[in-house]
């Protein structure tokens, strides 16, 4: 996907048994984690046990929203191609790591 403006624009859906292996982490209790691919310009969100256990649906999760937002790879430069704990930004509604 193309950079406009400095920030990197993302989306993709991962098959569920992927997408630990996608992001490079196994799926945390509480936390979410993400990973933004620089070489095919996409960000993946993999969801908590927590999340993912609760009735509602996945593409309802704040961080499934924040996906149609795009990043600053400014904030992320230093967390590219890794991955990440994220939370949301409440005024942007950008993912943002948190570490």
């Amino acid at each position: 996907m193309p950079l406009w403006g400095g920030v990197l624009l993302m989306a993709e859906r991962v098959p569920a048994a992927d997408i630990e292996t996608v992001v490079g982490i196994e799926r945390h209790l509480t936390l979410h984690y993400a990973r933004v691919n620089t070489a095919w310009r996409i960000t993946y969100v993999l969801h908590s046990h927590a999340c993912w256990d609760a009735p509602t649906p996945l593409l309802e999760c704040e961080f499934s929203i924040a996906l149609e937002q795009p990043i600053d790879e400014l904030e992320w430069a230093a967390y590219l191609d890794r991955p990440v704990a994220v939370s949301v930004d409440s005024a942007t509604g950008q993912l943002y790591p948190t570490w």
